[in-house]
């Protein structure tokens, strides 16, 4: 998959909608990665990637070939250095906030104080 990936944002999209169904908190509880980082990776706002650890452990919990990634980030940081532009992934679908449970209707009535009985 990695050595498939046009940008290092658009794999971490892949991955998040096809693991996580695009939930990237669920993708973070999953990988022990911070969620600032997952998302300014999934957005292309990462200039460095320094976290040698963090790249490890995305390698690891999905079975990529780590050699691949690192191939990914470099290309995506050559292009940058030379003031070109990454492809990334289109975000406009995506929500801010938790996904809808499935007793949500049950938890607005308690929050408007009408307990359906």
């Amino acid at each position: 998959m990695a050595a498939l990936a046009k940008s290092f944002p658009l794999l971490i999209h892949a991955l998040c909608v096809e693991h996580h169904a695009g939930n990237l908190l669920a993708m973070v509880e999953a990988t022990r990665i911070p969620y600032t980082t997952l998302w300014r990776w999934q957005r292309g706002l990462s200039r460095r990637y320094d976290n040698y650890w963090n790249v490890r452990r995305l390698c690891e919990h999905y079975r990529l070939d780590e050699d691949q990634v690192w191939t990914v980030i470099r290309r995506d940081l050559a292009t940058l250095a030379q003031r070109g532009t990454i492809p990334l992934p289109d975000l406009s679908e995506v929500r801010a906030g938790p996904h809808p449970k499935a007793d949500a209707p049950r938890r607005q009535l308690r929050q408007r104080g009408q307990q359906k009985r």
